[in-house]
């Protein structure tokens, strides 16, 4: 728990916005692998209205170049997954550390709120890339792309969503609540774990606590004096978030409230 504390909430920032790490091509950047984009104006436009975006590609970042050959993730028979160049056949795998090592510290030091990423990408797709199935199975199951699955779980309780599901209602809305809690969550400790800041913001957050369950208020209301596990708790049930409008609710609440409301 206290690494999860350490990686979300305590790098301090000075983002006056939530901060989202978005796949470049959604952005409408040439980086595709032959020199297009796939701008996705809910991204570029809608969500850079209210957030501030931080372009990342993997597959640049490795130094694979624009135009290069497309990839594919593949198992070999230890069950490890590789990238693969679909052409020549390369191991491109081992150049995804070196970024990743480098992303992911700079993705704790910008205090990112949350992921959008390319949907099916080899490298990006939060959990909608095509994996074959070894056993020849014409449908192939949905997983998560290289770069996608490691920031996941470096940052397990951060949302991620790609560019697609943001034209579903409920996935948007619960990237949102939860991007937005994240943030908030930064700006009341921002000086460190504090009990007072805590339940400061406990006591003006009823749009947000409406929104979960009712066993997860109660829990929280259990752990007002110790701010890492409320912190843990509350991010991790605000994915059983449901009700559509209590949803909505809270997330204008979290949008609108200036940050010296939401602490002491």
């Amino acid at each position: 728990m206290d690494s999860t504390w350490d990686r979300i909430l305590l790098h301090p920032t000075n983002a006056s916005v939530p901060r989202l790490a978005v796949s470049s091509c959604l952005l409408g950047n040439p980086v595709r692998y032959d020199g297009s984009d796939k701008k996705a104006e809910t991204v570029a436009t809608a969500m850079a209205y209210h957030c501030e975006l931080q372009p990342v590609c993997p597959e640049v970042e490795m130094n694979m170049g624009v135009p290069r050959e497309t990839i594919r993730i593949e198992e070999d028979h230890r069950g490890n997954r590789l990238l693969l160049g679909n052409n020549s056949n390369t191991d491109y795998t081992a150049r995804l550390q070196p970024v990743l090592d480098k992303r992911l510290q700079e993705f704790r030091e910008l205090g990112m709120s949350g992921f959008i990423f390319k949907a099916r990408s080899p490298s990006c797709a939060p959990g909608s890339y095509p994996m074959p199935d070894p056993d020849g199975s014409d449908d192939p199951a949905p997983t998560y792309g290289l770069f996608a699955a490691a920031v996941r779980d470096h940052f397990p309780l951060l949302p991620m969503i790609d560019e697609e599901q943001l034209h579903d209602h409920r996935p948007r809305r619960l990237f949102n609540l939860r991007m937005y809690a994240h943030f908030r969550l930064r700006q009341v400790f921002q000086d460190g774990p504090s009990t007072d800041a805590l339940r400061a913001f406990h006591a003006v957050a009823e749009p947000l606590l409406n929104a979960m369950p009712g066993f997860c208020r109660t829990d929280l209301s259990a752990v007002l004096d110790d701010p890492r596990t409320y912190c843990h708790r509350l991010l991790g049930c605000l994915r059983e978030a449901h009700d559509a409008e209590a949803m909505d609710a809270a997330i204008k609440f979290l949008r609108k409230a200036p940050p010296s409301s939401l602490s002491v």
